[in-house]
């Protein structure tokens, strides 16, 4: 009944408007607005744009990035469409799209494959052509066009703000359409032609809620500190986003788009380095990372991990043969969507394949281009005198480092000295127990893997040790103005000046809690207090 409905609404609709819709159906037409009727498709024979009424261009690049053109200097944008663009004119379709019930497709463009493929599984609801979602996010950017047409870099200007407030804004209307929001969808659109800004209450939250997090990421941005990773010419911020939690098994309860919603956060804070591994989740973190990077992977630098292996029957091995590393390889660049990758980690030596066999594979690979640099994790004090040989050739390593677990800080230190590579601490909240919101009355469910023994902190005397730690550094967050997380990771960081603390990030929240980390060292005193307060003899 209610299509039928809608159905009916528009047919006298048409009927009382005939002439008004033939002027409408002309504009649509002739512009890129797109609609019900075209005179011709908007992309030709291999890819060529046919020149009817373009009031702008694009050309799109293998990342599904375009480089856009509403200047009047490319050949393809006419006078009269610079004339519809500037008179707002050509938003006159947009009444008529909202009558007829018709998808524009000013966001995901059907006719080339490589737009669409810039959409994670999280926004492929959008790709359905419902009606009115494009034509909505359209009138509510409308205020976005004008700073569009005055950018430098418009493509950059239209990927970094203008399409994620888009996909914000469209993911809403397709769980929220009806006829009444069609009806508001015309109101809005009427009045912006007029130059009356007018929303709904709950898109007036989203957008303000967009706006604020654009003035927090700029602020972020200028203060995010760098290291350049060793023996390369990659300079990364000092937070690595962790993938861990990425892979759901043992973290608790987590959500795919929470965590993709995380990963473009990251990046548009600068926090750009992403650290997964082919074990997290079985594949599953490495899969949600190429998910979330679609049509950016040119601005992170992805790490990722070999070397664990699962049985058919279950149990897990370790494997550095030259046959699995390469294997391994072609199986993370599937699932990350690219193919490159920038830090390619060796997750844990197995004791029997050579170093030899395992530098000379990786130093092919960098030479065949699918990796740039390559790492080492979890080598302790012991096994270093088998290391000084390829220390020329190794750029970083990872090590579990932080105020509740000290155990490895002789080895991260002759990691970065002798072998001068850059240190990567993971763990480095402790698994959460660093962050100040775990007490002792916290009870881990089933699905969390720090309900396990082996997960000494949070269990028997390291435990009570490890809150004594937190209640220390509670004292001192008045005085910083900084979360219990932040000090906790700024000692790490003061610890080891050239180092990456790698955290695991669920959450934007989670997010930017590790961002108060930057701009500021905690004085002398104070780090020789928590130096002291959290040695533990391990």
């Amino acid at each position: 009944m209610k299509r039928l409905f809608d159905i009916l609404v528009s047919f006298i609709l048409l009927v009382l408007l005939s002439p008004l819709m033939l002027l409408l159906t002309l504009l649509v037409a002739c512009t890129s607005k797109g609609g019900p009727f075209f005179l011709g498709p908007r992309i030709g024979k291999n890819g060529r744009v046919f020149n009817i009424i373009k009031f702008r261009s694009m050309k799109v690049n293998s990342e599904g990035n375009g480089t856009w053109n509403i200047s009047g200097k490319d050949k393809r944008v006419t006078k009269v469409g610079l004339f519809l663009r500037k008179t707002k004119l050509d938003e006159l379709p947009q009444l008529f799209n909202v009558f007829i019930g018709q998808m524009s497709f000013v966001g995901p463009r059907p006719e080339l494959k490589v737009y669409v493929d810039m959409y994670s599984r999280k926004e492929e609801p959008i790709l359905d052509n419902k009606p009115g979602l494009t034509d909505w996010a359209s009138i509510v950017n409308s205020n976005q066009i004008k700073s569009f047409t005055e950018s430098n870099d418009p493509d950059y200007f239209y990927l970094h703000f203008i399409r994620p407030l888009k996909l914000e804004l469209q993911l809403y209307y397709r769980y929220h359409h009806n006829f009444f929001s069609d009806i508001l969808c015309l109101i809005c659109t009427a009045f912006k032609v007029l130059h009356i800004n007018i929303l709904p209450k709950k898109i007036k939250q989203i957008v303000s809620k967009y706006e604020a997090d654009l003035e927090y990421k700029q602020k972020i941005r200028k203060i995010v500190e760098h290291t350049k990773l060793k023996k390369t010419e990659l300079n990364i911020p000092r937070i690595g986003f962790g993938g861990c939690p990425m892979g759901g098994y043992g973290w608790g309860k987590t959500n795919d788009n929470d965590f993709i919603d995380a990963v473009r956060f990251s990046l548009d804070v600068g926090l750009n380095y992403f650290d997964t591994a082919d074990t997290y989740g079985l594949g599953k973190s490495e899969e949600i990372l190429g998910e979330a990077l679609k049509g950016r992977r040119s601005e992170a630098i992805i790490a990722t991990k070999f070397g664990v292996r699962r049985s058919a029957e279950g149990k897990t091995f370790y494997d550095n043969s030259p046959e699995w590393i390469r294997q391994a390889l072609e199986e993370s660049l599937k699932r990350l969507q690219t193919d490159y990758i920038d830090v390619y980690f060796v997750h844990y030596f197995d004791g029997k394949t050579p170093l030899e066999d395992i530098f000379s594979t990786l130093q092919q690979l960098k030479n065949e281009g699918k990796i740039r640099c390559f790492g080492i994790s979890n080598v302790y004090k012991e096994q270093l005198k088998d290391f000084y040989k390829y220390k020329d050739v190794i750029s970083c390593s990872q090590n579990e480092y932080s105020m509740a677990t000290r155990k490895n800080e002789e080895t991260i230190n002759l990691l970065s000295k002798d072998l001068n590579i850059t240190p990567m601490t993971w763990g480095s909240l402790g698994q959460g127990i660093l962050t100040g919101t775990i007490t002792k009355d916290t009870v881990f469910g089933s699905d969390d893997r720090r309900s396990r023994p082996e997960y000494v902190n949070f269990h028997g005397e390291k435990f009570l040790h490890n809150l004594m730690v937190v209640d220390e550094i509670k004292k001192m967050m008045p005085k910083y103005k900084k979360s219990c997380a932040s000090i906790a990771l700024r000692y790490v960081l003061d610890k080891f000046p050239d180092s990456v603390c790698l955290v695991g990030i669920k959450t934007i929240d989670e997010l930017k809690l590790n961002t108060e980390v930057f701009g500021w060292s905690l004085d002398k005193d104070d780090f020789k207090k928590l130096d002291e307060i959290s040695k533990w003899n391990d």
